[in-house]
Formats: structure tokens, C-alpha cells, sequence
């Protein structure tokens, strides 16, 4: 299986999204999150394995003990930084796609901050 980064990100956003969960009230998420960082590391192991035991070592110390944190933004930043290597990171990568905080001045983050939703412009 050929490794794929953007189905790396889809599988940790959706962790992540799931952990989130987990806090609402929706405690069976636990397991599916587990999954969803399992499906990660599984994406990208042939060709990027230094990615994949980082998510599988998150993975592991998540499952051992559920008080313990995934780290989100190590793991987007280790993704992103192995997408800039290969140069197939998206512009704005960290801030749109895994939802850390945007620090740039584009028109649609700026848009955002002030509240509006100007999707029209491109990136």
C-alpha cells in the first residue's frame, strides 16, 4: 500500500474530532478515536515510518491511560513538516485543516477572525 499524507490528516482530524466528542457527553468515541489513529499510522507507515510510530506511540500512550492527552499539534506539525519535505503541504495546512490557530494575514483568516465567512477568495 502507498502511503498517503492527506489520508494521514484524515484519520488524525478525525481523532481528534472524536476526542472532542468524548468530552460532550459521547464516551464510545474513545475506541473509534483509538481506530482513527490506528488507520493514521497505517497510511503512511511504507513510506513515512518515523510519522507513523509518533501516531502509534500517541496511540499506545492514549490507550494505556485515557487521562493521558494525544498530543494534536505534534502530530500536526510532524505530518505538516513531513509534507513541506515532500512538497505537498496546502498553504495555511496547520491553521484550516487540523484547527490550530491561524497567525496569517490572508484575506479569508482575516475574514474569520472579524466573523465574517468570506469563502469566496482563494487560498
Amino acid at each position: 500500500m502507498e502511503s498517503c499524507l492527506m489520508c494521514t490528516v484524515k484519520h488524525v482530524y478525525t481523532a481528534r474530532a472524536k476526542y472532542n466528542e468524548i468530552h460532550h457527553g459521547y464516551p464510545e468515541r474513545f475506541f473509534e478515536a483509538l481506530g482513527e489513529l490506528a488507520e493514521a499510522a497505517n497510511e503512511c507507515q511504507k513510506d513515512f515510518p518515523m510519522v507513523a510510530a509518533t501516531i502509534r506511540d500517541q496511540r499506545l500512550q492514549w490507550e494505556q491511560d485515557c487521562n493521558i492527552v494525544p498530543n494534536w499539534s505534534l502530530l500536526a506539525n510532524l505530518i505538516a513538516f513531513t509534507m513541506q519535505k515532500v512538497g505537498k503541504l496546502p498553504r495555511h495546512f496547520l491553521e484550516h485543516v487540523m484547527g490550530l490557530r491561524c497567525g496569517m494575514t490572508c484575506d479569508s483568516c482575516v475574514a474569520a477572525r472579524r466573523g465574517r465567512n468570506d469563502n469566496d477568495k482563494e487560498h
